[in-house]
């Protein structure tokens, strides 16, 4: 038995979590690239 608001929660919770992941991801290249301009490159 599915529970059609339980799915649809579990929706938007899944599109959140992609939303953050990619937020967090494109944070991380901006940060890369700001170190990269000021010449600290770390590797890791």
């Amino acid at each position: 038995m599915t529970h059609p608001q339980l799915e649809k929660e579990q929706q938007v919770i899944e599109t959140q979590k992609a939303e953050l992941e990619e937020a967090a991801r494109l944070k991380r290249i901006s940060d890369l690239e700001r170190d990269i301009r000021r010449g600290n490159i770390t590797s890791g």
